[in-house]
């Protein structure tokens, strides 16, 4: 009887090995209770677009997170909760771009490329990377006196 118990446990352990091994265990092992947002950010013509600033926003919560593209025009924010989303992307010389909303699902991996539209129009009076001047600082707008160096 023991003789078969031995052989039952070495057989298991076989399994085992077997499994982990081609990597069937992973599906079940990475589940997760959030989800992820990713995607490229371009240029109008399509070329890539690094260093961009790229935010998302829980629109329940107002949590935020803040990161930037790689030298490939990618963002990724992972670990998110199931929510709804607003992700803004600025990059000097471009619009600022709102998507919204963005719904977050439970294991999943939301993809939102983006791409960005030439100039800029900035309170201080940058537009399309120049610069128009900077309103007094008691103007009736409210607005206060900008700098930019």
């Amino acid at each position: 009887m023991r003789k078969s118990n031995c052989k039952l446990l070495a057989a298991l352990v076989v399994a085992v090995l077997s499994i982990s091994s081609t990597g069937l265990w992973m599906p079940l092992h990475a589940q997760s209770s959030n989800g992820s947002i990713v995607g490229n950010v371009a240029d109008p013509s399509g070329a890539i677009v690094p260093g961009a600033k790229v935010a998302v926003i829980n629109i329940g919560t107002n949590e935020k997170r803040e990161s930037a593209t790689d030298a490939s025009g990618l963002y990724r924010f992972v670990n998110l909760a199931p929510a709804s989303y607003r992700l803004e992307v600025d990059k000097t010389g471009f619009k600022h771009i709102t998507r919204q909303p963005i719904e977050v699902q439970v294991g999943r991996e939301t993809r939102i490329d983006v791409a960005m539209q030439i100039g800029a129009i900035h309170p201080c009076g940058i537009m399309a990377g120049k610069f128009h001047g900077a309103m007094p600082a008691n103007t009736p707008s409210g607005s206060r006196n900008c700098t930019v160096s």
